[in-house]
């Protein structure tokens, strides 16, 4: 119980560290959160738990201040129209998490954003968070999936710590992407390197699901 506890303690912290390179986002009881204005359809366009193998569930509890160090200064272009979240746990592993935030803009804003988004992850050279003035380092490397919408990159982090003598390590693999005049970032997370094959439909999915956007 203890280092299950302490594990999911770990991942809670990285958890928002991605999502909040992204801007931040208010928490409802919803599978979907906004601190834009909502646009028509943007809700329905987002991961919902029917794009999910059975055993998954809605994770209102994914929350963190913490933010890579590298990214903590940089910020969105303006211009976006609207901001949405989803996260997902799987029941039986409350440590596994999956996560999707998506913005909508004008189509150049689209762009912008996406580009501004994969430099900082490029330049990326220190992607330790710390919680409670404990830091936590992390690793950073190029993951090579399938390209998905107009355009995406991935990577894939790695965060070691120890807590009471036992070594922890939780594994982020992250991809963003562009379709149309929209944006969107997937997470998911694990204590072990994350099911990637899982990790390239759900990214398939949820380029598709913007598809009729690009028009």
């Amino acid at each position: 119980m203890g280092r299950f506890a302490k594990r999911a303690g770990l991942l809670v912290v990285v958890a928002g560290a991605v999502a909040a390179c992204a801007g931040p986002t208010t928490k409802t009881t919803s599978e979907t959160t906004t601190t834009l204005p909502s646009l028509p359809g943007l809700p329905l366009r987002m991961l919902n738990l029917h794009d999910l193998p059975g055993g998954w569930t809605v994770n209102n509890d994914a929350s963190s201040t913490s933010t890579f160090s590298c990214l903590r200064s940089r910020t969105r272009p303006a211009g976006e129209l609207a901001r949405g979240q989803v996260a997902f746990r799987r029941a039986a592993k409350a440590v596994q998490v999956v996560a999707e935030t998506a913005g909508s803009f004008s189509r150049v804003g689209a762009v912008d954003a996406y580009m501004t988004l994969v430099s900082a992850f490029d330049e990326c050279t220190d992607v330790a968070v710390t919680a409670n003035g404990h830091r936590i380092p992390g690793t950073l490397r190029a993951l090579s999936v399938a390209a998905v919408g107009d355009a995406s990159r991935a990577w894939q982090i790695e965060f070691s710590t120890e807590f009471g003598g036992v070594a922890l390590s939780v594994f982020m693999d992250v991809l963003v992407f562009r379709v149309g005049s929209y944006d969107g970032e997937l997470l998911s997370e694990d204590v072990q390197a994350p099911d990637l094959a899982l990790f390239q439909r759900l990214a398939a999915r949820a380029a598709a699901k913007f598809g009729d956007s690009a028009a």
